[in-house]
């Protein structure tokens, strides 16, 4: 069983979300590094990122499913409203 990497993480907790959205579906997951971001976040940034391994005859069904991930995020994300405040009744006179 050939592993291929499937995509790369930066941040530890959207790795780990991915791999076990991925191992919910019956896919085999390899984290390399992650171990290292538990110990320190510096370690993962030295190192590449975290990386996700599958099966290579599971690899495209992987990407498929990081990619819609992916895109549903940006599609569901709503912009911040940030209330606005009048800073003038907190100045001195």
């Amino acid at each position: 069983m050939a592993l291929v990497e499937v995509a790369r993480f930066l941040d530890l907790v959207e790795a780990q979300v991915v791999a076990s959205a991925l191992r919910s579906g019956g896919i085999f997951v390899f984290e390399q590094n992650a171990v290292l971001g538990r110990l320190d976040v510096n370690l993962v940034y030295a190192m590449g990122g975290v990386r996700i391994w599958v099966p290579e005859d599971e690899a495209a069904d992987a990407r498929a499913f990081i990619a819609e991930s992916r895109r549903q995020d940006r599609t569901r994300a709503e912009p911040v409203q940030r209330p606005h405040i009048d800073v003038s009744q907190y100045q001195r006179a």
